[in-house]
This record gives C-alpha cells, sequence and structure tokens, in this order.
C-alpha cells in the first residue's frame, strides 16, 4: 500500500471515518480534528514509520500535506 493511502488510512482510523474522506488536500480541521486526536494520529504515525517528533513540533501540526508522490 502506498505510504499516502496508510498514512489516510491511519487518520481516519483513529477519527473512525470513512478513510475516502481523507484525500491528499484535506486538512485536519476540516474533519474537526481537536488536539486529543492529532496527538492519536501522531503517536500511531510514529509507532508505523519508526520515527519520533518532539513535543514542541507535535503542537505546531495543523495539517498533513500528501503529494501526489505519495510522500508526507
Amino acid at each position: 500500500m502506498p505510504v499516502a493511502d496508510e498514512v489516510s488510512f491511519i487518520i481516519a482510523k483513529n477519527l473512525k471515518i470513512d478513510p475516502t474522506r481523507v484525500k491528499p488536500a484535506t486538512r485536519l480541521s476540516d474533519l474537526s480534528v481537536d488536539s486529543l486526536d492529532l496527538l492519536e494520529i501522531v503517536f500511531m504515525l510514529e509507532e508505523k514509520y519508526d520515527f519520533h517528533l518532539d513535543f514542541e513540533v507535535k503542537e505546531n501540526i495543523f495539517e498533513v500535506k500528501i503529494d501526489h508522490g505519495g510522500r508526507v
């Protein structure tokens, strides 16, 4: 599965919404993501892709943009 699809699935799973609602141009605010949702999504992505963001970075995430090459 392409990375973009995996990220969309993780976001959708966390928000309990249909994955087709999460498109490359979708802003997290359009999905009514609150701060707790955002942290849970980031934690899931950190676990899936084995990386870590500092807390200060997590506080400043407002949207996830996925380009057409599948990069996040």
